[in-house]
């Protein structure tokens, strides 16, 4: 996968990255519940082990699925760096891909209230997200009840 930000390389995850993203989240406060849900994990290397990591789950029910962004960690040296830009491009870029057009994708967090919004997110309620993420671990009491619900709609397929 060619890299969707200058300078920083994305790739999928491999399963040797598991032990390193584990402790990226740990690190960070952010909940490893359900993270073994993953449909797709994307990772920045870094000089010291990897900058960054994201994950996708993929929730199936009524019309099209639904993708719960979850675990998007920067290790904290590397902020403010593009490595999150990069890690949430190539996810977006990834369900998009997978769909064929725009997909519909939905996150919960507490640490980084309005950075979403740059990505086509708009803050939302817990209810107001579709049915299908309702079993998520995130959804299920991973993710606190303060944690702020954004939503970015997805589009049909032409």
């Amino acid at each position: 996968m060619a890299s969707p930000s200058p300078g920083h390389a994305v790739r999928p995850a491999h399963d040797a990255d598991d032990g390193p993203a584990r402790e990226l989240l740990t690190a960070a406060g952010l909940p490893l519940g359900g993270l073994g849900d993953s449909w797709r994990r994307w990772v920045v290397d870094g000089s010291a082990g990897l900058d960054g990591v994201v994950a996708l789950e993929r929730h199936t029910g009524v019309g099209r699925p639904v993708y719960l962004l979850r675990s998007l960690v920067v290790r904290p040296d590397t902020r403010a760096t593009g490595v999150g830009t990069a890690l949430m491009r190539a996810a977006l870029a990834g369900a998009d891909a997978h769909e064929g057009g725009r997909a519909a994708v939905a996150l919960l967090t507490e640490t980084a209230v309005g950075y979403f919004e740059r990505f086509g997110f708009t803050a939302t309620t817990r209810e107001a997200l579709p049915q299908a993420l309702a079993g998520s671990a995130e959804l299920s009491g991973a993710c606190p009840s303060s944690a702020v619900a954004y939503w970015r709609a997805g589009a049909a397929s032409s």
